[in-house]
């Protein structure tokens, strides 16, 4: 952004590389919880769900 020319086709090359790294981040995640799912009892389920509930929501006020 501070070169005299803007890049259009650099960033949106770097958009889209972006994206399949939050994609590849999420679906790691995903696949992660349903892991740890299987493996847990429905109470440790709830107790999961809520810790993560907490972490979401203090982390939206970043």
């Amino acid at each position: 952004m501070l070169l005299p020319s803007i890049d259009r086709a650099g960033l949106e090359a770097l958009r889209v590389e972006q994206v399949k790294q939050a994609d590849r981040a999420s679906r790691r995640i995903v696949q992660g919880l349903a892991d740890a799912a299987e493996a847990l009892t429905p109470s440790q389920r709830v107790r999961l769900a809520a810790h993560l509930k907490a972490v979401h929501h203090k982390g939206a006020g970043l």
